[in-house]
């Protein structure tokens, strides 16, 4: 499965210029977030898509003319749909997106030029060449991240290709919450049903950035380790501590559950800097707080 391919050549001339090397796919969707181009590879494998369905470029890698050129004349002129995902608008990328756009005209692709935050930029729309309720469509399943909207995402690309019913519209995913891999947006009674009775409660909090982009695995991992020790999980994704709807959540959350111990993933301070320490939402209750690192190199790294 060929989504992204290494570079295959380069020629200097200002910025480097590459060649992608990449086969040519029905749906391309550009984003210059690798924890996007993340959670539609995890959500394609989950749907079992062909291998010539999708392919997912990393905006970045295009920067020099003669690479967005190349790309265009041995995969994207080929495809049916291209979806591009940029921040910082039109001026960030502007020979891609009028060279994306004059392919998309000359050989009838749909394309989507999107936004690549939750604010809107009505300067992108002149580039698409798809109706603009199927572009609001297809960036508000990126927009709420996570790997149900990224499937849902997909088969909105299904339905413009092929027809048929539409998908769902994309489902919000809360500033905090919790998780569970067994439930969909689980409520607390819903993860207590699944707790041993008398047993010690584990804390977990991580960031909403991994469920958006389906990064989950270390959490799952790390919950279902302490599982087999005999704890039962509270599992928390959160903005970050700073952001009062997070806190609120984790404070209520704390005082339901009453965790034995907490496991904090967030890397950011949250006491007040320069002042006396005067505790944390995390503190609450007065169980220990154990700071866990997660590491952003390869498992191989890791483990050596």
């Amino acid at each position: 499965m060929h989504l992204l391919l290494a570079q295959k050549g380069s020629i200097a001339e200002g910025e480097e210029a590459v060649d992608l090397g990449q086969s040519p796919g029905s749906v391309v969707v550009f984003s210059a977030a690798d924890t996007e181009i993340a959670v539609l590879a995890a959500a394609r494998a989950g749907r079992g898509d062909g291998q010539d369905f999708l392919r997912l470029v990393n905006v970045l890698q295009l920067k020099h003319p003669m690479s967005v050129d190349q790309w265009i004349e041995r995969t994207g002129r080929h495809a049916k749909l291209i979806v591009v995902r940029l921040l910082g608008g039109e001026s960030y990328w502007p020979y891609g997106l009028e060279a994306l756009h004059a392919a998309a005209v000359r050989e009838g692709i749909m394309l989507a030029v999107l936004p690549g935050d939750d604010r809107p930029d009505p300067s992108l729309q002149r580039f698409c060449t798809l109706a603009q309720k199927d572009c609001d469509a297809l960036w508000s399943y990126l927009v709420e991240g996570g790997i149900p909207n990224a499937q849902a995402f997909l088969g909105y690309a299904h339905y413009l290709l092929e027809g048929g019913e539409a998908p769902a519209v994309a489902a919000p995913l809360l500033k905090a919450g919790l998780f569970n891999t067994g439930l969909t947006n689980p409520t607390l009674e819903m993860v207590q049903k699944t707790w041993i009775e008398g047993a010690p409660v584990a804390a977990i909090i991580f960031y909403r950035a991994l469920l958006q982009s389906g990064q989950v695995e270390a959490i799952a991992w790390l919950s279902d380790a302490l599982e087999q020790r005999g704890c039962n999980i509270l599992a928390v994704y959160v903005s970050g501590l700073k952001d009062v709807v997070s806190a609120a959540t984790v404070e209520q959350l704390f005082d339901e559950a009453k965790p034995s111990v907490v496991l904090n993933t967030t890397g950011f301070a949250v006491s007040p800097m320069g002042k006396d320490w005067q505790g944390t939402v995390l503190d609450r209750g007065g169980a220990p707080v154990l700071q866990v690192v997660l590491s952003s190199s390869t498992q191989e790294a890791w483990e050596n």
